[in-house]
């Protein structure tokens, strides 16, 4: 949650003129990702296949980041 910065204006911006993009170059079915660094999109059927490991620190430090005391 939260105001969204410059930098996610600016990657929602890119983002979406990447999904232009591929639908003018006449490719459908695709989504949009960040890669590396880069913008870039790819095959969904592709991108519904990889698996990510979910970060189970990040998670377990935000928990008790958020733990109010009475």
């Amino acid at each position: 949650g939260g105001s969204p910065s410059a930098r996610d204006r600016e990657t929602a911006s890119r983002m979406g003129y990447r999904a232009v993009m591929s639908l003018m170059e006449g490719r459908g079915n695709r989504v949009v990702v960040t890669q590396d660094g880069s913008i870039t999109d790819m095959d969904m059927e592709e991108a519904l296949q990889m698996v990510k490991p979910f970060p189970m620190e990040r998670y377990q430090i935000l928990g008790s980041l958020s733990i109010t005391q009475s």
